[in-house]
């Protein structure tokens, strides 16, 4: 009986101020092969986006990722346990145009929700991840200083919907952070939208606020709209938690630690028609 075969995907919410209609391609257009250096030697790139024939508009591509090799550092003579001598590494005879370590990890932007879904873990098993998703994208969207006729965007993983509980349900919270950066303008609601003006307003792009326990008291008590900003922060930005357990041992917790994961079975031989099939989970 064959071993069954598995892959994993997350999301990352991307979110363009201003956004006009085919924006989100249009950064996909101009990102499309500018290679990336994530960790180490590996390098990453996408590919160019096509459109699904789905409603809403939707488009897909891959992650490639690849190894790339220093001709001039140093090489290990294996048999003899040594740097290689610079007569050796002349020897060495590898196109310019082939990197070795290639792997590919799909992915699909649903442009109703601005959500990029992606292949955290492909049919060979080989891994991806959020925070390398998040590195990624991050380093192709994400300017410092956009021009004046470029959007403003942000890069956030999607958390688990338990994320926040991990944080709220700390028996003794001493330390909230919420790290809110611009969500994006469409589909909000009145809280949100009064959240996003008044960064607009300020000329802000996020807002931090954080929340230490005083003296005297056991923990912290967020309210009600303490806990709504959170929840937008999470899917726009970040929460973290420090705080006790009730033995009195320290923990931590934030919702950039915990992405949400959805794990699929591939049925048949296509691990692209279970991705497709699986996009789903994330709206």
């Amino acid at each position: 009986m064959a071993d069954t075969v598995t892959i994993t995907m997350g999301a990352l919410n991307i979110a363009a101020d201003p956004h006009p209609q085919g924006i989100y391609r249009r950064l996909f257009e101009a990102a499309a092969d500018l290679p990336v250096r994530l960790w180490g030697s590996d390098w990453a790139k996408i590919t160019a986006p096509i459109d699904r024939e789905t409603s809403p508009p939707s488009f897909y591509g891959r992650v490639l990722v690849w190894t790339e090799i220093d001709r001039e550092g140093k090489w290990l003579n294996q048999v003899e346990d040594r740097e290689a001598t610079p007569h050796e590494k002349r020897n060495i005879l590898i196109p310019e145009d082939l990197d070795p370590n290639f792997r590919s990890f799909n992915f699909v932007f649903l442009e109703h929700r601005h959500l990029l879904v992606v292949e955290f873990q492909n049919e060979l098993g080989e891994h991806f991840g959020a925070q390398r998703a998040e590195k990624l994208f991050t380093r192709l969207f994400v300017k410092e200083e956009p021009e004046k006729d470029e959007p403003v965007v942000e890069v956030t993983v999607v958390p688990a919907a338990e994320a926040l509980d991990r944080i709220f349900a700390m028996p003794k919270l001493r330390r909230l952070e919420i790290n809110l950066v611009r969500p994006n303008p469409d589909s909000l609601d009145e809280f949100e939208e009064r959240i996003l003006q008044k960064l607009i307003d300020q000329g802000a792009k996020e807002q931090t606020v954080t929340l230490k326990k005083r003296a005297g008291v056991q923990k912290l008590t967020p309210d009600e709209e303490t806990r709504t900003l959170a929840q937008i922060a999470a899917r726009n930005g970040s929460v973290s938690g420090e705080g006790k357990n009730e033995d009195g041992k320290s923990i931590f917790e934030s919702t950039k630690d915990h992405p949400k994961i959805v794990k699929a079975e591939v049925v048949g031989t296509s691990s692209i028609a279970t991705f497709f099939a699986k996009v789903q989970s994330f709206l």
